[in-house]
Order: structure tokens, then C-alpha cells, then sequence
């Protein structure tokens, strides 16, 4: 959440996707206020594997620690999707 407030705070649009549920009721809307970036800032609720991107509408897509918490059977799925979720010249990290 740190990582995506000081996106937010650059002047970027950033969206969480959170699996726990008391982050996105908490801690999103705390960093939010506590950082000035009202809805620059959103977390949405959700495992990896029901999140949709729409192709070519993100410049950085951020996985860290998520992919461990993954299925590990659905773990190429999440990664093609990420990829194919990046406009040109983007970054999977």
C-alpha cells in the first residue's frame, strides 16, 4: 500500500488489488486521506485470479509478494494477463 500512496502522491492513478478485506475497508482509505490523493488512490477487494485488466490500459503493473498467495495453478494465467494489460513501453515488475 506505501509503494502504491507514493504513486498516487507523483500525480498517478493507482488501483490496490487486495485480498484482505479489513486493508481495502482500512488501510486504503487512510493512506488516501493521510496522503492528500483522494481518488487517485483505490483498493479494490479480490483474489489475483479474478482480477481484469483490459488490454494495453497500464503502464506498471506490481506483483511483489502477491504471486505467492496465488494459485499456483493459474500463476502463468495471472502473468499473461498482466502482460497483455500493459500499453507499450510498460513495466511488470
Amino acid at each position: 500500500g506505501h509503494f502504491a500512496a507514493e504513486m498516487a502522491c507523483k500525480g498517478h492513478a493507482v488501483t490496490v488489488y487486495e485480498i484482505d478485506p479489513a486493508k481495502c475497508a482500512g488501510l486504503g482509505p487512510w493512506l488516501a486521506t493521510q496522503c492528500g490523493v483522494g481518488e487517485r488512490l483505490r483498493f479494490v477487494e479480490g483474489p489475483m485470479e479474478d482480477i481484469a485488466i483490459a488490454p494495453d490500459s497500464v503502464d506498471l503493473v506490481t506483483v511483489f509478494g502477491s504471486l505467492l498467495y496465488a494459485d499456483r495453478a493459474r500463476v502463468r494465467d495471472i502473468l499473461a494477463m498482466a502482460w497483455r494489460a500493459l500499453r507499450a513501453g510498460g513495466a511488470l515488475v
